[in-house]
């Protein structure tokens, strides 16, 4: 995994949803090599703009083909993402940052979904990407926040306090690094859209057990591409 560094989009934060496509990589190393590769659609809200989510194929708060629910995310009570966001930046000494915080997530796909991680991308009122909250669940309902602060440095290091793995212990550490790129051009046609990328190395008392990254090419949220 390449650690050279965080990239800042130097538009800031979206100013709509956006639909990301991309791909997502698990790679084990041990006690048993395993790897996978496939592709994967997620979704980037300005919490702001929740009201510009709906459309034909996507409701909030209710059942579609694609559904944003609210209860599934922070609080788990439907009460405000963004009230339960500053409170956890607060709480890790982060409070000062009041600019829009975007949320990074998979949809419910005909009322299911499974989220092991959920991304919320916190801004200063420059625009400039400052926190992330890692939301990160297990299959057995427990949930876990990690509030990093993205000044410390290129790689974000954080003590594991969640069991995710039957593979990897509750011991050691995670690697986070994050991209959130606006000068990239997507192929065949499509318009320029930022990227967003998430990589992670889990790494235990005996060396590196595992590397994960999520990679999307933001497009247009519109009712067309969704459909597609």
């Amino acid at each position: 995994m390449n650690e050279t560094g965080i990239l800042r989009a130097p538009s800031g934060p979206p100013a709509m949803p956006e639909i990301c496509i991309g791909q997502v990589m698990h790679r084990r190393l041990r006690p048993r090599r395993h790897s996978f590769t496939y592709r994967v659609f997620f979704l980037r809200i300005p919490l702001s703009c929740l009201d510009a989510l709906p459309n034909r194929w996507l409701t909030r708060d209710g059942f579609n083909l694609m559904s944003f629910v609210t209860r599934d995310y922070g609080p788990r009570d439907g009460s405000c993402l963004v009230r339960w966001a500053r409170a956890q930046l607060t709480q890790a000494g982060l409070g000062a940052l009041d600019g829009e915080v975007v949320l990074q997530t998979f949809p419910r796909l005909l009322g299911y979904v499974f989220n092991p991680i959920s991304l919320w991308y916190c801004y200063d009122r420059a625009g400039q990407l400052r926190a992330a909250i890692a939301e990160v669940s297990n299959t057995f309902g427990e949930r876990h926040n990690y509030v990093m602060n993205l000044d410390s440095g290129a790689v974000i290091a954080a003590d594991k306090r969640l069991h995710v793995s039957p593979f990897c212990e509750v011991r050691g550490h995670y690697r986070f690094r994050f991209v959130q790129d606006a000068a990239f051009s997507l192929f065949r046609g499509r318009h320029a859209g930022p990227r967003a990328e998430l990589a992670i190395a889990d790494w235990g008392v005996a060396g590196s057990l595992l590397r994960a990254a999520d990679v999307g090419l933001a497009e247009c949220y519109r009712d067309g591409r969704l459909a597609t």
